[in-house]
C-alpha cells in the first residue's frame, strides 16, 4: 500500500510558553510596584485638639487657649501653620503669654481678633506613640457670653498633610459682680474751731475719711473713677443749710488705688481718676475733713453718700449706694431754766442762763 504524499503546505509551528522565561518578568513588575509604593508613601492624618483653661471665667478674666498636635507618621510633620479667627467679641489678652514647644512663630498681638502660627514642627511617632507638641496664648472677653472656638478640618497644614477632623472648645463668660463700697469717719464727730481753717487743728476739730472699694471679681478693675460730694451748703442734690463738711486745711490725702487723687484744702468734694482695684482685692482713699461753718449753731448727724453708679470702671462694674454719718457740732447756743419752775405770787425762782460752746476753741467777749 502506498503512503499518502506529504502536503506541500508548510506546517505552522505554535509557540509554547516557557515558564522558566516568564519568572524574571514577574519579578521585574513586582520590583516596580514596590518602588512606586516607596516613592509615594501614604500619610497618616495630623490630629488637632483645642481647650480653654479655665473654661468658665468672669468677663475680662483671661483664659488660656491651648492647641495640641499629634503626628502618627514615621517622619516629622514640618511647616505647620494655621490662622485661628477668634469668635467675636473674644480677643487676645493684654498680656498674651504666648508659648510654643512646636518651634515656629506664634503671633498673638494684644487686642487682636485672630492668632497665627507658622514654621512649626510636630515630631514623628516613636513606635505606637504619636509625636506631639502644643502651643498656647491668653484671651479675654469683655461681656457675658458663651463662645465656641472651632478648628475646621484643613485649617492646620503641614508637610504630612492637614488635620482631617475638626475640633472645638467652649468658653463660658459670666458678667462681673458689682463693686462693694464702704465709708468710715474717724472719729465719728467733728467740732468747729476758731480761727476757721487755721493750723494746727485742735483735737476734735477734724475727722479722717476712709473710702474702701472692694472687688469680688477674679479680674482687676481699671480706670476706677468717682467724685465724693461732701455734705455741704452747696451739695448738688442735698444741700445742708447749717453747713456740713469741707476738706481740711491739711488734707492728708492718700490712696492705695493708684491713679490720681489730690484733695484740695477747703473743697467740698474729692475725686479719684484712673485707679485700679486688684482682682479679689480692695483699695482705698483717705483724707481729712473739718466743719464747713464752725460758728453756725448746728448739732446733729450729716450723711455723706456716694450714690449708686457713682464709681465707674473700664470693665463695667459699678457700685450700689454706700454712706456714713458724722455728728457735726458747731457754734454756740444759750440755754435758760427756772428753779423752781413754779412759784406763788411774789415768790422767788432762780433763773439760769447757760452758754454752750460746741467748738473746740474758747469763746471770748460773750454778750447778750
Amino acid at each position: 500500500m502506498r503512503r499518502p504524499a506529504a502536503s506541500s503546505v508548510p506546517s505552522v509551528v505554535q509557540p509554547v510558553e516557557s515558564h522558566s522565561a516568564s519568572r524574571p518578568l514577574r519579578r521585574l513588575l513586582g520590583a516596580c510596584a514596590l518602588a512606586l509604593a516607596v516613592a509615594a508613601p501614604a500619610h497618616a492624618a495630623i490630629n488637632v485638639n483645642k481647650t480653654f483653661t479655665p473654661d468658665a471665667v468672669a468677663a475680662g478674666q483671661p483664659s488660656k487657649v491651648t492647641f495640641y498636635f499629634l503626628n502618627n507618621n514615621i517622619v516629622d510633620a514640618t511647616s505647620v501653620q494655621f490662622v485661628d479667627p477668634l469668635p467675636s467679641p473674644m480677643q487676645v489678652a493684654p498680656t498674651p503669654n504666648a508659648v510654643s514647644n512646636c518651634g515656629g512663630t506664634l503671633t498673638a498681638v494684644p487686642g487682636a481678633t485672630s492668632v497665627s502660627f507658622t514654621g512649626g514642627t510636630v515630631p514623628k511617632a516613636v513606635g505606637t506613640t504619636p509625636g506631639q507638641c502644643e502651643l498656647s496664648f491668653d484671651v479675654i472677653v469683655a461681656t457675658a457670653n458663651v463662645l465656641i472656638n472651632s478648628v475646621p478640618a484643613g485649617e492646620v497644614t503641614t508637610s504630612q498633610g492637614p488635620n482631617s477632623q475638626a475640633a472645638e472648645a467652649t468658653l463660658n463668660v459670666t458678667g462681673l459682680a458689682p463693686i462693694v463700697g464702704q465709708k468710715v469717719f474717724s472719729p465719728t464727730f467733728v467740732h468747729g474751731y476758731l480761727p476757721q481753717n487755721s493750723t494746727p487743728i485742735p483735737a476734735g476739730g477734724k475727722s479722717s475719711v476712709t473710702i474702701t472699694l472692694n472687688n469680688p471679681n477674679g479680674v482687676a478693675l481699671t480706670n476706677v473713677t468717682f467724685t465724693d460730694h461732701l455734705p455741704s451748703t452747696t451739695h448738688p442734690t442735698s444741700p445742708v443749710a447749717a453747713g456740713g463738711l469741707v476738706v481740711s486745711p491739711v488734707p492728708s490725702g492718700s490712696t492705695t488705688c493708684g491713679g490720681t487723687f489730690v484733695p484740695v484744702a477747703g473743697a467740698k468734694s474729692v475725686t479719684l481718676t484712673g485707679g485700679t482695684i486688684p482682682a479679689l482685692g480692695s483699695c482705698n482713699v483717705k483724707f481729712d475733713v473739718v466743719a464747713e461753718s464752725p460758728t453756725v449753731n448746728a448739732q446733729g448727724n450729716v450723711t455723706n453718700a456716694i450714690p449708686a453708679g457713682g464709681v465707674t470702671t473700664f470693665e463695667g462694674p459699678t457700685n450700689a449706694t454706700f454712706s456714713a454719718q458724722i455728728n457735726r457740732q458747731t457754734g454756740a447756743n444759750l440755754g435758760k431754766s427756772f428753779s423752781p419752775s413754779t412759784i406763788a405770787n411774789n415768790g422767788t425762782s432762780l433763773l439760769t442762763i447757760t452758754v454752750r460752746n460746741y467748738t473746740v476753741s474758747a469763746l471770748n467777749n460773750i454778750a447778750f
